[in-house]
C-alpha cells in the first residue's frame, strides 16, 4: 500500500483502490500555539466529495472514480474509497504539454462543461448542504458567513469549482480518464467555472485566472434577499 499525506488529510492507494480520509487531531501539525492546524471547512469537504462523486456518476457520463465505501472514523472525519483511476494529472505532463492542453480544453469544453450545465436547481451551495467557496475565495472576508439558499428560478448549475490540471487524469493520448477532487462543486451560476485547466497552477498567472471576476462572485454569494435553506 503506497500513500502520504497534506496539510488535513491522508490517502493511500494500491492496485485497485484510491483512499482519502482526514486527519484527525492528533494527525495534524500544529500551529505556533502548539494546537492542531485546521483548514478551512475541514471535513464537510470530503462529504461532498463523496457527494459530488455520485451525483456526476449517475447524471452524466464524465468520467469520475466509482465509490466503494465512504464511513465516518471518528466525530468530524471521513474516510472515502474509490476504485483507482489510471492516468496522469494533466500538470504533470511534460512532452507534448501544449497538445495535450489543447486537447483537455476540447473535452471540458465541449463534452464536460455542457453535461455539468445541463444539471439545474434553485438551490445555492453544495450537495452536503453548505457553502464551500473555491480556494480562490477563501481570503474573502465574509467566506465563512456564507450560507446556502434558493433562488428564484434554476439559474445555477453544477459546478466542479477546482477544475485544475492537477484534478484531471489522462491517458497517453491525453483523454481524460477522470475528473477527481469535487469537494468545493455545487450549485451555482456558470461563472463560479473559472479555466484553470489552462494552466498548470506552478506556472506563472495561473492566480490570476478569472481574477477580476473575484468580486462578482462574492458579491452573489453575499445577498442576503433571497430565503435561506
Amino acid at each position: 500500500m503506497n500513500g502520504g499525506m497534506v496539510a488535513d488529510r491522508c490517502y493511500s492507494y494500491d492496485d485497485e483502490t484510491f483512499t482519502k480520509r482526514d486527519l484527525v487531531e492528533s494527525e495534524r501539525a500544529t500551529d505556533w500555539q502548539g494546537l492542531p492546524v485546521k483548514t478551512p471547512w475541514g471535513s464537510v469537504r470530503r462529504q461532498n466529495d463523496h457527494a459530488a462523486l455520485a451525483f456526476v456518476r449517475d447524471n452524466t457520463t464524465i468520467p469520475v472514480p466509482k465509490i466503494l465505501e465512504f464511513k465516518s472514523i471518528s466525530e468530524g472525519t471521513h474516510q472515502l474509497k474509490m476504485e483507482r483511476v489510471y492516468g496522469t494529472p494533466l500538470s504533470k505532463i511534460r512532452a507534448g504539454k501544449e497538445q495535450a492542453t489543447k486537447v483537455v480544453d476540447e473535452d471540458i469544453t465541449q463534452f464536460v462543461l455542457p453535461q455539468l450545465h445541463s444539471l439545474r436547481s434553485r438551490n445555492v451551495g453544495s450537495l452536503a448542504g453548505s457553502i464551500i467557496p473555491p480556494p480562490r475565495l477563501w481570503e474573502e472576508a465574509e467566506s465563512h458567513q456564507w450560507t446556502p439558499w434558493k433562488s428564484w428560478s434554476k439559474r445555477n448549475v453544477f459546478v466542479h469549482n477546482d477544475l485544475g490540471q492537477q484534478n484531471i487524469l489522462v491517458d497517453d493520448n491525453f483523454k481524460a480518464v477522470g475528473i477527481v477532487d469535487w469537494e468545493y462543486s455545487g450549485f451555482y451560476p456558470d461563472d463560479f467555472e473559472a479555466p484553470l485547466w489552462i494552466q498548470s497552477p506552478e506556472e506563472e498567472g495561473y492566480f490570476d485566472i478569472d481574477a477580476h471576476k473575484i468580486p462578482r462572485l462574492v458579491k452573489f454569494l453575499s445577498q442576503r434577499e433571497h430565503r435561506r435553506l
